[in-house]
């Protein structure tokens, strides 16, 4: 455990390390980033873009 403590935390003194940075560095990423960011690499490697219209705009469309 000491091993690891001062591994990711920079200290081995339980005493002065965070408890939620602790658990933050035990449990990992959380399941919905790593979901998103897998899916921007695979969109940006495709070429795909972001679509200029938000969801739920109202398009106008103008004659010329």
């Amino acid at each position: 455990m000491k091993t690891f403590l001062k591994a990711s935390m920079k200290t081995d003194q339980i005493e002065k390390i965070n408890l939620d940075d602790l658990k933050k560095a035990i449990d990992g990423d959380n399941m919905m980033t790593r979901i998103k960011y897998r899916r921007q690499v695979t969109n940006f490697i495709a070429g795909k873009q972001r679509a200029p219209i938000a969801k739920g705009e109202i398009i106008k469309q103008e004659h010329v």
